[in-house]
């Protein structure tokens, strides 16, 4: 898997998670605060939530524990069948979906999109269904369904054009359509103003000039792929990973220019190690980045 596509993973796990999650918590905190909407408190839901919440906090040092957990939680929503069972399903979706079992993840959102047809939702919120759904096909690289659950959002809230387009810039991305990206990353830019959460706005931000850097990059633009970059660092992105991503962007553009410059190089992919946000691909890749940097070097001093 290439750098880019471990940075687009981990860009489209924060658009599933900016779904789920209200506006105030943020996905790097790792669900230091477990939102679920309010409902009646009932043996069963206790029960689920404390399950998730077990599950999150064991998800990467014991992970056959977590899932048990999960699979629990899950059949316990299922079970509740009611307008409430559709928020512990996004969550449960979305640990696997961080967990790369994309699949799995793709199956519940789907399972809570059917909860919507039993148990109406607001249109806002089918929306968000649909945005988890595109992300799981975008992980799978199933790129017109991708594209198509996305519009399907739109179709549902359309004031959400600022935020789902960058998204589809990451689709045209890793086809290498970078122009294609450009234009919906150009308009999405254009839209900031109405976005109203300022945490969501500081969001869309980082995404827009993320996409923006990877896209300049891809062409070969390096010093605008750069300006966007630091854009993102100099801006303190309200998630660490975002910033961890721009280093690991900037330290691929000093590595692979025409005139490679690898100690810049190395002295940005190991920042991207230091901050230590980001999911397994993107350190592996930025591993093996570094030790091209590494060989680069030692061939200067040779």
């Amino acid at each position: 898997m290439s750098c880019r596509k471990a940075i687009l993973l981990l860009f489209y796990s924060h658009w599933i998670l900016a779904a789920i999650l209200p506006a105030t918590t943020c996905p790097a905190q790792e669900y230091k605060t477990l939102h679920i909407n309010p409902f009646p408190k009932t043996a069963d839901t206790i029960a689920i939530r404390e399950k998730i919440k077990t599950a999150i906090k064991l998800k990467y040092t014991d992970w056959e524990s977590a899932e048990q957990l999960l699979d629990e939680a899950l059949y316990l929503s299922k079970r509740n069948n009611s307008k409430n069972t559709i928020t512990p399903l996004l969550q449960i979706g979305a640990v696997y979906y961080e967990k790369g079992h994309y699949v799995k993840a793709l199956g519940i959102f789907r399972d809570a999109l059917r909860f919507t047809e039993q148990h109406p939702h607001t249109p806002e919120y089918i929306s968000k269904i649909y945005v988890c759904i595109a992300g799981s096909f975008f992980s799978q690289s199933v790129y017109d369904s991708a594209i198509f659950y996305t519009l399907k959002s739109l179709d549902q809230d359309p004031s959400g054009k600022a935020s789902s387009y960058p998204n589809i810039a990451m689709i045209w991305i890793d086809l290498n359509e970078y122009d294609k990206a450009l234009q919906y990353l150009k308009e999405a830019e254009g839209m900031l103003s109405e976005i109203r959460e300022l945490s969501d706005k500081e969001r869309v931000t980082s995404q827009i000039n993320l996409g923006l850097a990877i896209a300049y990059a891809g062409k070969k633009e390096w010093e605008k792929g750069r300006h966007y970059a630091l854009k993102v660092i100099n801006d303190k992105a309200i998630y660490p990973s975002y910033i961890s991503n721009a280093h690991s962007i900037i330290g691929y553009i000093y590595l692979f220019r025409e005139q490679p410059e690898p100690a810049k190089a190395i002295y940005y992919l190991k920042k991207t190690l230091s901050i230590g946000h980001g999911n397994t691909n993107l350190f592996i890749n930025t591993h093996l980045n570094l030790g091209v940097g590494y060989m680069f070097l030692n061939d200067e001093v040779v």
